[in-house]
C-alpha cells in the first residue's frame, strides 16, 4: 500500500553501476538521483568519494538504497559511511530488513505504484529515492541518538622542573571551567544530560558529558576544540546496526513481564533485575553506562515497573529512569547499612549458582530484594484472593497493578472484567523538517531561558526568606536564653550561684591572661635578642655556630641534612658524651674549623680532634649565646682563644720534643759511661 504523504524533502538514491563491487580490488561506482522540491538531478558515474563530497554538498534528508551493503561489505564500513556523511542524514534500504526479511525492488516498486522494469542504475536510484520519500524501507542506524562530549586536557607537562605543578593546576582549572560552560548551554538549551567529572585539587582532570539528543543538535551548541585542552564531540555507537520500519504497523504481542529493578548509580553503575516472582534476570556492573542503554536493556526483559535504590532520599538518576520508563520509585526509610545489604543478598544467593562480582552488585541487588520482600506478603494475599474467587487472571498483571498503587480488590476487579477490542486507526507518519526542528528548539530555548529566570529569581526570595528565618529563630533562641537566665537569677540561691560561676571564670581567665603576657613577654625576648645576634653576625663581630644536639652518626647527618655542616664551620655539641674517634671522623672530614662541647667527651674523640688540629673547647671556657637551634660566639674572644689553644699546643709539642731530646743525650751519656768503664 502506497503512502500519500512525504516523509522527506530531499532524497537522494543511490545505486552501484553493473561490474562493480565494494569487495572489488577496482573502486566501485555508484549512479545518483537527487529528488527535492526544487527539481531533479541524475548522476551516472561517481565514484565512493566523489558520493560522499555529493551528500556532504547537497546534505540530504535520507540516501536511499535497494541494498545497503553496495556501499560497504560489512558493518564497520556502514558505521564508516554513515559517519562521514551530515550528521542529520539518515540512510534508508528501502527493499526491508535482514531482521524482517526482504523483497526484490521490483516488487516493492509495483506495490507503491512505480514501474520497476529493466532498470538502469540511474532509473534504479530514482525508484529508491521515490520509495524513501514516500516512507517505504527500513532506516539503518548505527549511533544512538544521544552524543558524548569529553573535556580533557591537551598537553602533558614534562617531567620534573619548577612550573610542571602550576602548569597541571592550570590544566586543570581550564578543564573544570571548560566542563561549566558546557553545562551551562545544555541547561540553557534544556537539553537531558549525565554529566561525570574527575576532581583533582584546583579543578578536574577530565569530564564526560552523555547528552540524550542528536550529534547535530549537541554539535550546533559545542564545538569540537583542540588546543591547551580537548573538547571531543562524539556519536555514541549501537552494539550492531539497527533496522526502524520508516512506517510501523501495531502488532499484538504477549503482556511482558513485569520488572523490579535494583540501581546503584555512579561512575559504575550496578543492575539487578527481578521478575515479580523474586527470580534473579540480570546482574551486572558496567561503567559510563548511558541512560539509553540501560533502557534498551531494561526493556528488553520486560516492563520495568518498580525501580529501588537502597539510599533515601533516592539517587536523581532514578527519578529521570522512572519518568522515562513510566515507573514507580522504592527506597527504604533510611539508607541500608552494608551489613544488611550483605544479610539480603547472602541469604538470597545461598544454594544458588549465583556470584556477586563486585559491591555495585551487591548494592543494586540488595536494593531489588529488600523492595521484592517489601511487597511480597501483598503479592501472597492477592493471589490467594483471586484463588478465592475462582478468578482466572495473570497474576503478572495483578501484581504489576498493586506495585503501581491499586487495592487488591481494585486490581481484581480490573482484571476480570471482558476485555474491549480497541480499533487502532492507522496514522500517517509525520513529515520531518530539520528547519522546523531547530526553529522549534529555539523557541524551547527561549522559554526555557524564561522560566530558568524566574526560577533563579523565586531561589533568591527563597534564600532571603530563609535568612530572614534563620535569623528570628537565632534571635527567639537568644532571647530564651536570657530569659532562662533571668529565672535564675531570680532566685535568691540561683543568683548567688551565677556571682561564683562568673567570679570562678574571671579568676580563671586572669590566670590564663597573665600566663599568656608572660610567655609573650619571653617570646618578644628571645625574637629581640635573635635579631641582635643576627645584625652582629651580619656586621661580623660574631660567629654563627651549627648545633648539634647529640655526638652521634644521626645527628650529625640530620644537622647536615637540615643546615648543612661545611668546611670552615663552627660546631657546638649540647651533648659530647655519645661518640668516639668514629664520629669524630665524620666531622673532619667535613674540615669544620672548631668544636664546643656543653659536656665532657671521650678520650679517644678528643685524640682524633687533636690529631686532626681542630680545636676543642667546653662551655666553661667560652661564652656562647643560644636561642633554640641559633647560637652565635663573639668574633673577637674567640680568635683569642683559637691563637692561644694553637700557642699552647706548639709549646707542648716543644717542651715534649725538649725532653724528648734531654731524654737522648741522657742516654747516650750513660752508654759512653758504660763504654769506657
Amino acid at each position: 500500500m502506497g503512502l500519500k504523504m512525504e516523509m522527506f524533502k530531499r532524497v537522494l538514491g543511490v545505486d552501484i553501476l553493473p561490474a562493480s563491487s565494494p569487495l572489488s580490488k577496482a573502486p566501485p561506482r555508484y549512479a545518483a538521483f537527487l529528488l527535492d522540491n526544487e527539481g531533479e538531478r541524475a548522476y551516472e558515474r561517481l565514484s565512493k568519494r566523489e558520493l560522499i563530497a555529493l551528500i556532504n554538498s547537497i546534505k540530504p534528508d535520507v540516501v536511499a538504497l535497494d541494498n545497503v551493503f553496495e556501499i560497504a561489505s560489512d558493518q564497520k564500513g556502514i558505521i564508516s559511511f554513515i559517519a562521514s556523511c551530515p550528521s542529520f542524514t539518515r540512510l534508508v534500504q528501502v527493499t526491508g530488513s535482514p531482521v524482517n526479511g526482504t523483497l526484490p525492488l521490483s516488487i516493492v516498486a509495483s506495490q507503491n505504484g512505480l514501474q520497476a522494469e529493466k532498470l538502469s542504475p540511474v532509473k534504479t536510484a530514482e525508484i529508491c529515492a521515490r520509495l524513501a520519500a514516500k516512507g517505504v524501507g527500513c532506516l539503518v542506524r548505527a549511533f544512538e541518538n544521544e552524543t558524548r562530549i569529553i573535556v580533557a586536557r591537551g598537553r602533558c607537562p614534562g617531567h620534573g622542573g619548577w612550573s610542571s605543578e602550576r602548569f597541571k593546576r592550570r590544566m586543570y582549572n581550564l578543564v573544570l571551567q571548560t566542563t561549566r560552560e558546557i553545562q551551562k548551554r545544555l541547561d540553557d538549551a534544556g537539553l537531558e544530560y549525565d554529566l561525570y567529572v574527575e576532581e583533582v585539587e584546583g579543578g578536574a582532570r577530565r569530564s564526560r558529558f552523555t547528552v540524550y539528543a542528536e550529534r547535530s543538535i549537541v554539535e550546533w551548541l559545542v564545538k569540537p576544540y583542540r588546543g591547551d585542552i580537548i573538547v571531543a564531540v562524539q556519536p555514541i555507537l549501537l552494539e550492531r546496526l539497527e533496522w526502524i520500519p520508516l512506517s510501523r504497523i501495531p502488532s499484538e504481542s504477549a503482556p511482558k513481564k513485569g520488572l523490579i529493578i535494583g540501581l546503584d548509580p555512579g561512575v559504575t553503575c550496578g543492575v539487578a533485575v527481578l521478575d515479580l516472582n523474586g527470580g534473579l534476570l540480570l546482574l551486572e556492573s558496567e561503567k559510563e553506562l548511558s541512560r539509553t542503554t540501560l533502557v534498551r536493556k531494561l526493556t528488553s526483559l520486560g516492563v520495568p515497573v518498580l525501580l529501588a535504590s537502597d539510599v533515601n532520599p533516592p539517587p536523581s538518576l532514578l527519578e529521570k529512569l522512572a519518568g522515562i520508563l513510566n515507573s514507580k520509585i522504592f527506597c527504604p526509610p533510611r539508607n541500608l547499612t552494608i551489613s544488611e545489604k550483605r544479610e539480603l543478598v547472602q541469604k538470597f544467593i545461598e544454594g544458588k549458582y549465583i556470584k556477586v562480582q563486585d559491591s555495585h552488585q551487591r548494592d543494586a541487588l540488595a536494593s531489588a530484594l529488600k523492595a521484592f520482600f517489601t511487597f511480597k506478603n501483598k503479592f501472597e494475599r492477592a493471589e490467594a484472593k483471586a484463588r478465592s474467587m475462582g478468578c482466572h487472571i495473570p497474576l503478572d498483571q495483578l501484581k504489576i497493578m498493586l506495585l503501581r498503587g491499586l487495592s487488591v480488590s481494585e486490581a481484581i476487579s480490573m482484571l476480570s472484567q471482558p476485555k474491549v477490542e480497541v480499533v487502532k486507526e492507522e496514522r500517517q507518519p509525520q513529515q520531518i523538517d530539520p528547519a522546523a526542528l531547530f526553529k522549534k528548539l529555539e523557541l524551547y530555548r527561549i522559554k526555557i531561558k524564561k522560566l530558568r529566570r524566574s526560577l533563579i529569581r523565586v531561589k533568591e526570595q527563597n534564600a532571603v526568606f530563609i535568612a530572614e528565618k534563620n535569623r528570628l529563630e537565632e534571635e527567639l533562641q537568644r532571647l530564651r536564653d536570657m530569659l532562662e537566665n533571668l529565672n535564675v537569677c531570680a532566685k535568691p540561691e540561683g543568683f548567688e550561684r551565677v556571682v561564683e560561676r562568673y567570679k570562678e571564670e574571671i579568676k580563671s581567665l586572669k590566670h590564663a591572661l597573665f600566663a599568656l603576657k608572660e610567655e609573650l613577654s619571653k617570646a618578644r625576648h628571645e625574637i629581640a635578642n635573635l635579631k641582635r645576634m643576627r645584625i652582629m653576625e651580619i656586621r661580623g663581630v660574631v660567629y654563627p655556630l651549627k648545633v648539634i644536639k647529640r655526638f652521634t652518626h644521626n645527628e650529625i647527618h640530620k644537622t647536615d641534612e637540615a643546615v648543612g655542616i661545611n668546611k670552615g664551620d663552627i660546631i657546638l655539641l649540647l651533648d659530647g658524651s655519645g661518640g668516639g674517634r668514629a664520629t669524630a671522623s665524620l666531622l673532619i672530614k667535613k674540615g669544620i674549623r672548631a668544636v664546643i662541647s656543653e659536656t665532657a667527651m671521650s678520650h679517644t674523640a678528643l685524640e682524633a680532634f687533636s690529631e686532626a688540629n681542630i680545636p676543642v673547647f667546653f662551655s666553661e671556657e667560652v661564652n656562647v649565646k643560644q636561642i633554640d637551634e641559633f647560637a652565635v660566639i663573639d668574633k673577637k674572644e674567640f680568635d683569642a682563644l683559637f691563637s692561644r689553644y694553637f700557642e699552647e699546643k706548639e709549646k707542648a709539642e716543644r717542651e715534649k720534643r725538649k725532653k724528648q731530646l734531654e731524654k737522648l743525650l741522657e742516654d747516650y751519656r750513660m752508654e759512653r759511661e758504660l763504654g769506657l768503664s
